[in-house]
């Protein structure tokens, strides 16, 4: 699915088509310092805070065992909320470029947008005038 949403914003950026991105900003350094802090104190090692692959490492490493969910919702806290917004920016979480997160909850929105576009809202049809009869 990461590859298909990675691909679906590749090609509306190569047709120049506006659209709304899944974006997630980098979290605040001492954020992730905090994490680290926890975490090594939990015995985990990290050597770069701010290194993805480390702290998916320490995820990984805490899975099955008994600190996980503590570790996992740490992590969470010191990560910045992702959104929506038409403007490019990087997928923190999932070190992608260009991501654009379609599923079955969004997969009308492109075609209702196209359509919404494409048509002329001012030549819509007035209301009928009252009959005198």
């Amino acid at each position: 699915m990461l590859a298909a949403n990675e691909a679906a914003a590749q090609r509306l950026d190569d047709h120049k088509i506006n659209f709304l991105r899944r974006v997630h900003p980098a979290p605040e350094p001492n954020k992730l310092k905090a994490f680290a802090e926890f975490a090594r104190i939990l015995g985990y090692k990290i050597k770069q805070e701010s290194d993805r692959f480390a702290l998916q490492h320490v995820l990984d490493q805490s899975a099955g065992k008994p600190e996980a969910h503590a570790v996992h919702y740490a992590m969470l806290r010191s990560l910045k909320q992702a959104t929506y917004s038409p403007q490019k920016d990087d997928h923190y979480a999932l070190a992608s470029e260009n991501y654009c997160h379609l599923h079955r909850r969004f997969a009308a929105i492109p075609i209702s947008s196209s359509i919404a576009c494409s048509t002329n809202f001012s030549s819509a049809a007035k209301p009928a005038a009252a009959s005198t009869n």
